[in-house]
């Protein structure tokens, strides 16, 4: 088991965070426990008061749960839960068990580095609650990776969002939001044609061309 804190330090902000970074690595070699996987995810949340702790992760619209009791070990989770929401890490684990697009993982180990994420600023920009300047009724909510959809304050629909350069029909330089919705059908995908921390900007790639405006509520 190897841990490294590389200039950590804590509560920079309003989100708690954490700059430097930061290693954790349980010596466990990859493949023992399923199906090894390795990539850059994003932290979704970490649950801990609860008889199934847990932390969850989002990787190209899918997302990854590690639980507390067992295969990845509670240190390894504890320290993820140190790190803020959307916090980039790259990650080995195994794949343990998959649905349609989550999966259960045991964790071997991770580094945080801030700058593993290249849409950071914009992801930041995007938090919190939105609404269609042109119709307000129209409200979207953005926690993590993660945008829930309403209509007259009643929710329609959830989708976990990724940011990329392209997307499939994107003739248009990005960035772009993709809108992975569920397994079956292709996803929607915007163009972010500007946002700020109040306002945003987006078109359909592949539509008419018409861009629509969201603003605070």
């Amino acid at each position: 088991m190897k841990i490294q804190f590389v200039a950590l330090v804590a509560a920079l902000g309003p989100m708690g965070a954490l700059a430097g970074n930061m290693s954790v690595d349980t010596g466990v070699e990859m493949g023992s426990q399923g199906e090894p996987y390795e990539g850059m995810v994003l932290v979704q949340e970490c649950i801990f008061e609860t008889e199934d702790a847990y932390c969850s992760f989002v990787a190209n619209g899918s997302t990854l749960y590690a639980s507390m009791d067992a295969p990845t070990p509670g240190y390894v989770l504890e320290a993820i839960g140190t790190l803020y929401q959307n916090a980039p890490l790259m990650l080995k684990a195994d794949i343990v068990s998959m649905g349609d697009i989550t999966a259960d993982i045991a964790i071997h180990a991770f580094e945080f580095d801030p700058d593993l994420d290249w849409f950071a600023e914009t992801r930041g920009y995007l938090q919190g609650r939105w609404m269609a300047a042109s119709a307000p009724s129209y409200q979207s909510y953005v926690s993590g990776s993660v945008v829930t959809e309403y209509v007259d304050g009643q929710e329609q629909s959830q989708y976990v969002m990724q940011l990329a350069q392209t997307c499939d029909g994107a003739t248009e330089a990005g960035p772009v939001l993709i809108a992975w919705a569920n397994p079956w059908d292709a996803p929607a995908c915007l163009y972010l044609d500007a946002v700020t921390p109040d306002q945003m900007r987006v078109r359909l790639v592949g539509g008419v061309g018409a861009q629509v405006i969201y603003v605070r509520p």
